[in-house]
Parts: structure tokens; sequence; C-alpha cells
């Protein structure tokens, strides 16, 4: 009977680990990426709903993945570790150059990731406040990419977009009108989350961000639900 206490004991223990095994994440970009240390916000968030995430940024100022391909620091940050996710992000690349080339190399990272058995993602951005009129083609060019890649699409531009239109309220860019505000990377947290955790409820999140506009609980959860019903369009 003792024997039989001390396996089922072991086995939960097992469970235990694999259930709170950490997922690595490496991300590959620029400071879309970087503002405001979000990958530092997104695995806070992570911790306080029972997930856990390490992360290791590869991200320099306008660096393009080309940029990235050209150094060689992906390749060997690959190899160094089992990632799960490798998490791409270039400029907001509306033009015809910048499709290009977040197709050929975007492409190019995911055969890399794919060797080393890692699931590749690409972190749809958005466009400065000067040329938001691109904003269309900054939502199709990265959907297209990922496709193309086989990759899994983090829809944070999508969300972004209609925030702006429904809810002027959330100041998502920064004083730059370009990088993200700190409301802006705490959403870029939240869509990452729920992109690689598809069953995880949005409305439903514990944290404890606060913010310009998001000040209490209640406005919180004014937020979550916005960000919650985007997710889902």
């Amino acid at each position: 009977m003792m024997v039989r206490k001390t396996t089922l004991l072991t086995l939960c223990l097992l469970m235990s680990c694999c259930l709170t095994k950490a997922q690595n994440i490496l991300f590959v970009g620029n400071s879309l990426t970087y503002s405001n240390d979000m990958p530092q916000m997104l695995e806070d968030l992570a911790e306080m709903n029972g997930l856990s995430v390490q992360t290791m940024c590869l991200c320099q100022p306008n660096y393009a993945l080309e940029d990235h391909l050209n150094e060689g620091t992906v390749l060997f940050e690959l190899a160094s570790k089992p990632y799960d996710f490798m998490i791409l992000q270039q400029g907001p690349s509306s033009q015809d150059y910048g499709r290009k080339k977040l197709f050929d190399m975007g492409g190019k990272l995911a055969a890399l990731a794919r060797q080393n058995k890692a699931k590749t993602a690409f972190l749809m951005v958005w466009p400065a406040k000067d040329y938001y009129q691109s904003f269309d083609a900054v939502i199709e060019n990265y959907t297209d990419a990922s496709h193309a890649s086989r990759a899994i699409l983090i829809p944070l531009g999508a969300v972004w977009q209609k925030l702006n239109l429904e809810h002027p309220e959330y100041e998502l860019y920064g004083e730059d009108g370009f990088h993200p505000s700190q409301l802006g990377s705490f959403l870029e947290a939240v869509v990452i989350l729920k992109s690689i955790h598809p069953k995880l409820e949005v409305t439903t999140l514990k944290t404890d961000f606060r913010t310009e506009g998001i000040k209490d609980d209640e406005s919180m959860q004014q937020f979550l639900n916005a960000v919650s019903k985007y997710l889902k369009k």
C-alpha cells in the first residue's frame, strides 16, 4: 500500500513538473519588441496566470530580419538550447520592398527554426501615426508572410487598429508616434500570450499592470474585454 502511494505521489510530481515546464521564446526583432521591456512584461503576465515563459531577445534598433540573418546570431542561439517558439518582427513592411523581405527572410528564419524543432510566429506590428493609411497593407503583408512560412500569426496589429478606431481613450502609441506606450507594450504581451496559448481566456487574465487610463480593476477589465472581442473577430 505504501509503495502504491509513493508511486502515485511520484507520478503527480512528474505531471506537475510537465505542466509547469517553462516555454522558451526567442524574439528576433527590433525596438518595437523590446520597448518598455515587453519580454519581461510577457514573463510576468504568464507567471501571474500559472504559466511559465522564459524569453531571449535578439533585438536591435532599426533591425530588419535580413540584418539578423546576416549577423548569424539567430542560428547560434537556436542551437544553444531548445526553444519552443521563435517570434519574428521587423518594421511595418507595408511597401513592396518590405513585403518581399518579410517573406524571403522570414521564410529562411522559419526554416532554421524547424531544423531546431522550434515553432515560428510572425508578430504583426503597426505603422507610425504619420503613415496610418498603410495599416491595411501592414496587416495583409504580415498575414500573408506567416501563411507562406507555415507559421503562427500573432495578430497584434489588427487588434491595435480596432482599439484605435473604437476606443481612442486607449493611447497605444508612445510620444514619438511610432513606438508603443506602456499600454501598447502590455497589449503586445497579452496578444502574444494568447497566441501561444489559444485556450487562454483573455477576459479572466490576472494582472497588476497599471498605466495612464488603466488605473483600477474595473478599467483593466474593460480593456481586456475589448481586446478579447477583437481577437475573436
